[in-house]
């Protein structure tokens, strides 16, 4: 039965509302979404209280986000404050205000919960094993230390992007002593935390909207080929150059910077220096970005409460394993059309001379080719790569979104166009597209029927053709015509033909078990089976 549950976080500059629609050990997905600039921490100052003013707007907009919530039929509402509430020595006050003008009950988080929090929503987006994460709020920063995917150290620093605007940057455009005197304070309150240098292989993952707004200007600088900012790798050379141009341009002219939302032109600046000292200090050269952070570690919790810890084992059979129930996919053919193309595939390596991240990306394509089809059956192909690109796929590169898009794209028709992507894919990859999406194709057609009447392949490499020998328990006529009819792209990404076998398959020893529904199972149990696929 699914559920909903409403996420509200108020925050130093912005508040948010998440909605959530899931259903329980199954499945999630994001519905709906508010995010309004309330400013709730603008002129605290050194007295740390919360003006009359941006409490007004903040008590005005949670009533929005609870209309929203009621009237999206949400279960349960569950909102924290960050680090203005946190400090606001007048805290109580706020909550009083809150309670009594939305009835919402607010929960004021611990610097160490808010940095939980925003590790749990990365952790379970972000293939990370090892590493660091940064989030940049309007009030504090948040460092993480993490070690095999588990929490290991924290730290919350008084470095947001509001609490540094206002009490460094007082100049419009800055002056260079101010730019100085706020890099000093960084280093000072950096010095003592030992723990941040980065090892080989670890990785950096930044969340929070001054990180979000960083990558947005410069992929438009970049004329990054694709609208995701989730996965997006960040350069530290990119932040200095962005850093460099916000230093010199005035207020009015850094709102109008390509993929800059002019409400936070004002305070971007000093979220930018921190990050850059960050990255400075702890020798990182890229930054990978979350899209998810706090709200989605809140809704973590919630969900995988019954599993017994908040955190999955892997985010990539996370993602497929949910994306594969939210839209019904035929679990059963998936998995044979992902064991047939994995079959071609090792048995034609000496064709194609490809490795085991090409199989992993033809392993991952086969099992979602077909999650189009909850949206229309005749275009479902078109349908199936627009989804696995703009589901922001976690744990996934943007390039490796883009060539399980591209080999779903091809696994019923067509010729793989090149220079696709420009500047994420390269040249070769079109032949890459055209050799795995001729297997994927196969295996789609090997399967047409979807009933897994062809069980096993066998291969045999010739001068001028591939036979395929298929081992078959029952009647294979639909599967073979309808393969001979779609070998075009294998005969052109190979240079062979192909010739089609049957043999009986031998009948196993005992009863052939029935394969599972398309909606049987839960989640955990699906991500099971997809990370033992992975070994």
């Amino acid at each position: 039965m699914q559920r909903k549950i409403g996420i509200i976080d108020v925050g130093s500059n912005t508040s948010r509302l998440n909605i959530m629609a899931y259903t329980p050990d199954v499945s999630y997905r994001l519905v709906d979404q508010l995010r309004e600039r309330a400013r709730l921490g603008e002129g605290m100052g050194a007295e740390n209280l919360l003006r009359p003013e941006p409490m007004d707007r903040t008590v005005r907009l949670l009533k929005v986000f609870r209309g929203l919530c009621q009237a999206s039929g949400t279960d349960a509402i569950v909102a924290v404050g960050t680090s203005a509430v946190r400090d606001a020595r007048n805290q109580a006050e706020l909550l009083r205000r809150v309670q009594a003008g939305t009835g919402i009950t607010l929960r004021v988080l611990s610097g160490d919960e808010e940095a939980y929090y925003g590790y749990l929503g990365a952790v379970n987006s972000v293939a990370i094993r090892s590493g660091h994460m940064i989030d940049i709020g309007g009030g504090s920063l948040e460092l993480v230390r993490v070690q095999d995917r588990t929490l290991r150290r924290t730290a919350m620093l008084p470095a947001g992007a509001v609490r540094l605007t206002e009490a460094f940057l007082r100049s419009d455009p800055p002056r260079a002593a101010e730019v100085r005197t706020l890099t000093r304070y960084l280093e000072y309150m950096l010095n003592d935390l030992d723990w941040i240098e980065a090892q080989p292989g670890q990785l950096l993952v930044g969340m929070g909207g001054t990180i979000r707004a960083l990558a947005k200007i410069d992929q438009r600088l970049q004329e990054y080929p694709l609208d995701l900012v989730h996965e997006y790798a960040l350069t530290r050379r990119g932040v200095e150059e962005i850093v460099a141009e916000l230093i010199r341009l005035p207020l009015r002219k850094r709102r109008k910077l390509p993929g800059l939302t002019s409400d936070r032109a004002d305070v971007l600046l000093g979220g930018a220096l921190a990050l850059l000292e960050v990255m400075r200090r702890t020798g990182y050269s890229e930054l990978l970005v979350s899209a998810q952070g706090l709200r989605e570690g809140l809704f973590y919790e919630h969900f995988l409460r019954d599993a017994g810890t908040p955190t999955v084992p892997d985010a990539r059979a996370f993602a497929i394993a949910n994306l594969s129930f939210l839209y019904e996919v035929n679990w059963p053919h998936a998995r044979h059309v992902e064991a047939l193309a994995i079959s071609l595939f090792d048995q034609l390596r000496r064709l194609h001379g490809y490795g085991p991240a090409e199989r992993v990306l033809l392993s991952h394509a086969a099992l979602l080719h077909d999650v189009g089809l909850a949206i229309d059956y005749y275009t479902h192909h078109e349908h199936s790569a627009n989804l696995i690109l703009h589901a922001e796929l976690p744990g996934f590169t943007h390039r490796e979104m883009a060539l399980i898009s591209q080999l779903a794209l091809y696994h019923r028709r067509g010729l793989p166009k090149p220079q696709v992507y420009p500047g994420l894919l390269r040249r070769q990859d079109t032949e890459l597209i055209e050799k795995l999406g001729a297997l994927l194709r196969l295996a789609e057609y090997l399967e047409r029927s979807r009933t897994q009447v062809i069980q096993a392949l066998r291969c045999r490499i010739q001068a001028d053709r591939v036979t395929l020998e298929c081992l078959v328990q029952g009647d294979a006529s639909t599967e073979l015509w309808a393969t001979e009819r779609k070998a075009d792209l294998f005969r052109r990404a190979f240079r062979r033909d192909l010739a089609l076998r049957t043999r009986l398959a031998p009948r196993p020893a005992g009863k052939r078990a029935r394969p599972p529904s398309s909606a049987s199972g839960t989640l955990a149990e699906r991500m099971r089976e997809l990370m033992a696929l992975s070994r």
